[in-house]
């Protein structure tokens, strides 16, 4: 994603993928819980990538690795948990 000029920062994306791109669910291995996730103590198993967002307000983009967490829906979150070096404090 990227921003237009004046546009405001966002707290949180949601993407639908599109119906192509079908979950096959004997690949899910680990899934993150939600108090796992809480205590930062996800499985290494539950890591499914990394990513990377950058903002002109910050010297160093974010990054984190990206997890199935457990969901109130059917199927997993994918979740990007991502920190940084805002300020000389990790943030999350």
């Amino acid at each position: 994603m990227r921003p237009r000029p004046g546009d405001a920062n966002i707290a949180a994306a949601k993407v639908t993928l599109p119906a192509s791109e079908f979950l096959e669910q004997r690949h899910i291995g680990t899934v993150c819980t939600r108090p796992q996730f809480a205590r930062e103590a996800c499985p290494p198993d539950s890591v499914y990538g990394s990513a990377q967002a950058f903002s002109p307000l910050l010297a160093q983009p974010l990054q984190g690795n990206v997890y199935l967490r457990s969901s109130s829906s059917l199927l997993p979150d994918l979740v990007a948990d991502l920190h940084g070096a805002a300020w000389g404090c990790g943030s999350r």
